[in-house]
């Protein structure tokens, strides 16, 4: 699809260029950083965050330029969204390829191929983490990506190819779409001076200006939201006089001021509590001080990680089913999130090296199909590039100490906090987030969460393993413990037992010799006697398991109210139900100002992370990293809608 040839990156489909061949990253400074004014934004990001939405990622060239200034310019607090619609994303390596014609850029360009490395999937949405700056790309056709996407942005990039070429990407309907995707005040700017592009902006309700273009191009446009057509848009900079060469460009150095101790301590004053102080907990914890947002964590026990975060081992993966469905797909997200957050670490789950997964072929390769997921290869088993072995014990230390770092945090242990701490809370107006496994169902405002506490028993094996491998069953390699690898787990949903049982041990044994015989041949005789005599060592843990394997994380509704708007539902004819738009529905709900990141159940490391994410990214104000239909899908009140699809009688107590 990309062709590279004498300073030159071109589409074949398209046939027209990704940028400038004279000097591409002097035109993306002018069409796009000045022309919407962004020297000076940046530098004034009153709230400390900024939104940019973009239509036509390319090679990404737009986004490594708007993130270097960005951090070159903004206050040290300030965070930046990139999000960007892209129907064929170029694969890591011909970006980096395109990209090597900038010497300029080549650790931001190699970075970039590094995380773009994370995609597995080339539809949907994908968090991918910068720090301070997060590029959320929708991959797929931007007039219909562009209906999941709920944020609002500031500035917009139209940079897709030649309204010639790719008529699509300017359709009326696709600028109106952008419109209304905009806050106050929001700019946009693009190279091309099509008049029926300019005519679309218009007709959506953009102020439209044709001003002088880059180069030797004629003309371009630029415009904004007429609401504020008063002080802040007659501040914006003219683009007379701007440079047209790289070289000339001048980005400030990075800025070194720190957050004062009279700014933390103000912030420390508004804290959020968070409750539980396990995955969920710590992640969600560690999402909010990152962000500047003053945390107190408590948790009944003494210590962290004291419940089933506390295992030596476990696995960043995925879960596979035949279709699509909202389990898989968020799975792949938040492996996708995680991995992309992690590369950047020094901690042992940098070195991630994948995992192979031993169970049925043709169960992987219908998956590999219906999903079109990309980084795995079937090869006697089914071979995943990213994820791996962590340490979830090693992982929530991280978590702790870097958001104590940022004197944000306070730790509270030995802390009980039951239904009358709730209500203090909640007549305080107290922000809340209650991450505590199977400690929500002790909470009132959680009671709509349909879930179960599931005991999982595991073996530590006196083995030193390269990578995960499972089969039903797993063995996973301690990224701490180089000569310990974990057999597990046990799902038992109706065991309640703190302590190792000898049977189950035994069941672990028993699979292991039969599902993975490798790794019983591995095994040196004296730890196969050991494991067979019943002298196991391990650890006993109870996920939180939601009825529909799909993990709670979002702001929780007000039961009362909802079932005052949609208690009738169950009464109402298929056609009205059918016409309902429940996603867009539940968002107009009432919500309580409380949030949940729970039922996590095996998958914890990955989407206790995504969790973590969607809860601070709604509690700033950030556009959500994932499709509205996804969201929708980890929602707690989707279980509010299932129950008033029955009548009242059959309904359980909420």
């Amino acid at each position: 699809m990309i062709e590279i040839q004498d300073g030159r990156v071109f589409n074949r489909e398209y046939q027209d260029i990704y940028f400038s061949q004279s000097d591409g990253m002097a035109e993306v400074d002018y069409v796009f950083l000045r022309g919407n004014d962004l020297y000076r934004r940046f530098a004034e990001a009153a709230d400390g965050r900024f939104t940019i939405g973009e239509l036509g990622f390319g090679t990404g060239l737009n986004f490594l330029l708007a993130r270097r200034l960005f951090l070159s310019t903004a206050p040290p607090t300030a965070r930046l969204d990139f999000v960007s619609f892209e129907m064929h994303l170029p694969s890591p390596a011909q970006c980096r390829r395109s990209l090597s014609l900038f010497p300029e850029l080549r650790e931001e360009g190699n970075r970039l191929r590094k995380k773009l490395r994370a995609i597995i999937q080339y539809e949907g949405c994908h968090s991918l983490d910068f720090g301070r700056v997060r590029l959320l790309l929708y991959l797929g056709d931007a007039r219909k990506c562009i209906e999941d996407f709920d944020g609002k942005c500031d500035a917009w990039f139209l940079d897709g190819f030649a309204p010639a070429r790719n008529p699509q990407m300017w359709e009326p309907a696709l600028m109106a779409s952008i419109r209304q995707r905009c806050n106050a005040g929001a700019t946009m700017a693009s190279f091309t001076a099509a008049g029926a592009v300019r005519r679309s902006l218009e007709e959506a309700g953009f102020r439209v200006e044709r001003i002088k273009g880059f180069g030797s191009k004629k003309h371009m446009i630029r415009g904004h939201c007429p609401e504020e057509d008063t002080e802040s848009q007659q501040g914006i900079v003219p683009l007379d006089d701007i440079p047209t060469s790289s070289a000339k460009l001048d980005f400030p150095g990075h800025s070194q001021r720190k957050v004062g101790e009279d700014d933390l301590e103000a912030r420390r004053e508004d804290s959020v509590r968070v409750v539980g102080a396990g995955l969920a907990g710590l992640a969600t914890a560690y999402a909010l001080t990152r962000r500047g947002i003053a945390v107190e964590l408590i948790d009944r026990s003494d210590r962290i990680a004291s419940g089933a975060s506390g295992n030596l081992a476990g696995m960043a993966s995925i879960a596979f089913t035949a279709e699509p469905t909202a389990q898989s797909l968020i799975s792949i997200r938040a492996l996708e999130m995680f991995a992309s957050w992690a590369m950047d670490r020094k901690e042992s789950w940098n070195g991630m090296r994948g995992l192979k997964k031993l169970e049925e072929s043709q169960r992987y390769e219908d998956s590999l199909r219906s999903h079109g997921l990309h980084r795995a290869r079937l090869f006697h088993g089914l071979q995943l590039s990213i994820g791996g072995a962590v340490s979830p014990a090693e992982l929530c230390a991280y978590y702790f100490r870097a958001s104590m770092e940022t004197g944000l945090l306070e730790w509270k242990p030995s802390c009980d906090y039951g239904e009358a701490s709730l209500q203090e809370d909640i007549v305080g107006g107290r922000k809340l987030i209650l991450c505590n496994a199977n400690g929500i169902g002790q909470l009132g405002v959680a009671r709509m969460v349909s879930y179960r506490p599931v005991r999982g028993q595991v073996i530590h094996l006196d083995l030193a393993t390269k990578q995960p491998l499972t089969n039903q069953i797993y063995v996973v390699p301690s990224p701490v413990e180089s000569h310990i690898s974990v057999l597990g787990a046990t799902f038992d949903m109706h065991l309640d037992s703190t302590e190792r049982l000898p049977e189950r041990d035994r069941y672990l044994v028993d699979q292991m010799r039969d599902r993975l015989p490798q790794i019983w041949e591995s095994l040196d005789e004296r730890e196969r006697e050991r494991l067979l005599s019943g002298r196991c060592e391990g650890r006993v843990g109870f996920r939180c398991q939601s009825r529909d394997y799909l993990p709670v994380c979002g702001e929780l509704p007000d039961s009362a109210d909802f079932l005052r708007r949609w208690g009738d539902f169950y009464r109402w004819s298929g056609k009205r139900k059918k016409d309902t738009d429940i996603i867009r529905e539940s968002a107009a709900a009432k919500r309580t100002g409380l949030f949940i990141n729970a039922c996590h159940g095996s998958r914890g490391i990955t989407t206790s992370f995504l969790g973590a994410e969607v809860i601070a990214s709604a509690l700033c104000n950030e556009p959500a990293p994932l499709e509205s239909a996804l969201l929708h899908s980890i929602d707690p009140i989707r279980f509010l809608w299932r129950e008033v699809r029955r009548a009242p009688e059959q309904r359980t107590e909420l």
